[in-house]
């Protein structure tokens, strides 16, 4: 479930020409004297409906929303689906410039479109894996949400819901997300040069596991590891980077894929696993930045990682009581195959997924 969500030249060329086209299509109908208001906007809707994979884009944010699937089934949707997200974003934009020349009326565009324009957009997890990363290549669909926003807020509808105005947490309003922390965090791969910065995160991690009484979800770094933390043929490194208003960036997360045995093998052996493999590990995130989503944000820009490296399968190992890093690694796919280290004080349960 490799998550590659950067837009490409040609995608970003292909999607270009598309909002030209459909504009161009659409606002010459408008024009036409023997267009009727009825008729002009009969061809928007079935602009949409004969569009490949937009209803189906729709139905599968909505039943997200409805928990009717799990969030890891949304994301492996968005992963075998990334043109249909693409062109979805890319016929708003049409819609947006078509408002702009006045050919059509943010009444109409909220009377067809309204549900099933906020249902994607204020997705969390829409955000998380492409209209937040990608924010400079949407700078028309950011401009549409925030005149829909207006529009709406000054006929008393609801933005984040059509229904009842209530958020369950799987919403976002998309311009405060995109205005939060995450527009002041870079995320990228940790060189020899963030050695200092690495190891300065882990000191204060361990400072304050601690302070918080040694529960051992965090398992002592040997040597040979912390060694090799920066080796790219042991270890890759993303790492999450914050941008302050003073100084230099700081390092708030780091997250391993490890690609060696010595990290691995034990592992390996104990459920039977053979062929090209590689660990999660080493999952870090500085305590004034918990909940955040830091953890994910770097699973997801590891996995592709793991593609290119040619993996077919990745471990993780997790403490049967930690609750959280649980509920991550089986959101994202992970199942559990086996038990190690149970009699110490370092059990954990050994899960597995394929890339």
């Amino acid at each position: 479930m490799a998550l590659d969500f950067n837009i490409s030249i040609m995608d970003l060329i292909q999607a270009v020409v598309a909002v030209l086209s459909a504009a161009f299509v659409v606002v010459e109908l408008r024009r036409s004297a023997n267009t009727t208001h009825g008729e002009f906007v009969l061809s928007l809707q079935e602009q949409y409906e004969t569009s490949e994979g937009f209803a189906e884009l729709f139905d599968t944010c909505w039943k997200y929303h409805e928990h009717e699937i799990s969030g890891n089934d949304l994301y492996k949707y968005l992963e075998d689906h990334r043109t249909v997200l693409l062109n979805y974003f890319t016929f708003f934009e049409s819609m947006y410039l078509m408002v702009t020349k006045k050919s059509l009326q943010m009444k109409d565009l909220d009377e067809l479109f309204g549900r099933r324009f906020l249902s994607v957009a204020n997705n969390k997890i829409v955000q998380e894996v492409d209209l937040i990363r990608n924010h400079d290549y949407y700078t028309n669909i950011f401009k549409l949400y925030k005149k829909w926003r207006k529009y709406r807020g000054e006929n008393g509808n609801y933005f984040l819901k059509d229904d009842d105005g209530e958020d369950d947490g799987r919403y976002w309003d998309l311009q405060d997300a995109y205005e939060s922390f995450w527009s002041k965090v870079q995320i990228r791969k940790l060189e020899v040069t963030d050695k200092e910065s690495l190891e300065k995160l882990i000191g204060e991690i361990e400072l304050t596991l601690q302070r918080e009484g040694n529960k051992p979800y965090w398992l002592p770094i040997s040597d040979i590891s912390r060694e090799h933390f920066l080796d790219d043929n042991w270890t890759i490194f993303m790492g999450a980077f914050l941008k302050q208003d003073q100084g230099p960036e700081r390092l708030i997360g780091a997250m391993g894929l490890f690609l060696n045995a010595n990290e691995y093998g034990k592992s390996c052996e104990i459920i039977g696993l053979k062929g090209s493999v590689a660990e999660f590990g080493r999952a870090m995130v500085h305590p004034e930045y918990r909940n955040k989503e830091v953890i994910g944000r770097l699973a997801y820009e590891l996995l592709p990682v793991a593609k290119e490296e040619k993996i077919k399968y990745l471990l993780a190992t997790v403490h049967p009581d930690n609750k959280p890093s649980w509920n991550f690694v089986s959101r994202i796919g992970f199942v559990k195959k086996g038990e190690k280290n149970m009699d110490t004080v370092y059990p954990r349960d050994i899960l597995i997924r394929e890339v």
